[in-house]
């Protein structure tokens, strides 16, 4: 168990029990911890990042923490205690138990319409909060996103992972160094040119497309290939995957990965989409047409087809969060 004094003068010294690993590294772990005060006994439950005080990743820390320490939005990870010893800084954030969007996509294959609209909302709302503060967030991707799972199957996402990000100075674009996961990153990373906050959107755009599809819009072997698919955004819509997607929800991934960072959306205006705001109208005028059109054909076949598309868009309704 470890010991911190919080502060100079404070009579209370405050105790951090860790427990097992949840991951490791060179310099910094993540584990779970329990809180005590050594008058009260066992507290709340974190997530504790403790980063060596060496070299660059204590910089990197010392970063983060004046980053985090004052971000206080729903579906943004909170940070609720830093400390340290001799040799350790410790970050506590609260305690996600539901793990990532990773696990929760490879869980669920894809995500419907529904669903997926409400976790970009959450999302948005979130970027939207930390670019209004001048933060760039620069690794934006599943396995920063967590999921906290509350009563009546309510899922709420909560933005982590902010290792690498950064202040900024208002909506200007600045050459940082190109950095976050390959199939992620923007067009302007890629080529090595100066970007600000739309590199964010770009790699929502992407997240959206891979809710959906269940797999990223740019995924190759070849770094090189890789690259010239994202600096001519190339990709596709295809069957079977995106024939029963709607056309507002293309076109929000479209606003999304414009090559033009000036064009792209902001969080704030992606908040008033129409696949944001009115997604069961969007779901509800997608089933009409396809489900009538089909059951007038007089092929058998087809009206088991409408029939099972039928069966696919009211259980996009019904099981909607």
């Amino acid at each position: 168990m470890a010991k911190v004094n919080p502060k100079k003068d404070s009579k209370v010294t405050i105790c951090y029990d860790f427990k097992e690993d949840l991951a490791r590294g060179r310099y910094a772990m993540l584990k779970r911890c329990v809180m005590y005060s050594c008058n009260t006994g066992p507290g709340k439950e974190f997530v504790a990042k403790m980063v060596t005080k060496v070299g660059g990743k204590y910089s990197r820390l010392q970063r983060e923490l004046g980053i985090c320490k004052n971000l206080v939005h729903e579906n943004v990870v909170r940070l609720l205690h830093s400390s340290e010893d001799e040799r350790t800084n410790f970050l506590l954030f609260e305690l996600i138990d539901g793990g990532n969007l990773e696990d929760y996509i490879e869980d669920h294959e894809f995500l419907n319409e529904t669903k997926a609209s409400l976790f970009l909302k959450q999302l948005f709302s979130g970027i939207d909060y930390i670019h209004a503060r001048n933060i760039i967030h620069r690794n934006l991707r599943a396995e920063n996103i967590l999921v906290h799972k509350k009563q009546q199957n309510e899922v709420v996402l909560k933005i982590a992972g902010f290792g690498l990000a950064i202040q900024c100075k208002d909506d200007t674009y600045q050459r940082y160094s190109p950095i976050g996961v390959a199939n992620f990153m923007a067009p302007e990373i890629v080529n090595n040119e100066k970007y600000g906050k739309p590199a964010d959107l770009w790699s929502l755009g992407v997240l959206t497309y891979k809710l959906l599809a269940g797999y990223p819009p740019f995924d190759e072997k070849s770094k090189e290939t890789l690259k010239q698919k994202i600096i001519h955004t190339n990709y596709e819509f295809d069957p079977p995957e995106w024939s029963q997607i709607s056309n507002e929800a293309k076109d929000l991934i479209a606003n999304l990965l414009n090559k033009d960072p000036k064009k792209r959306l902001t969080a704030n205006l992606a908040l008033t989409h129409q696949w944001i705001l009115n997604i069961q109208q969007v779901v509800n005028a997608l089933q009409r047409p396809i489900t009538y059109a089909r059951i007038d054909n007089n092929d058998p076949q087809r009206r088991m087809v409408a029939l099972m598309i039928a069966l696919h868009f009211l259980a996009i309704i019904e099981t909607s969060i």
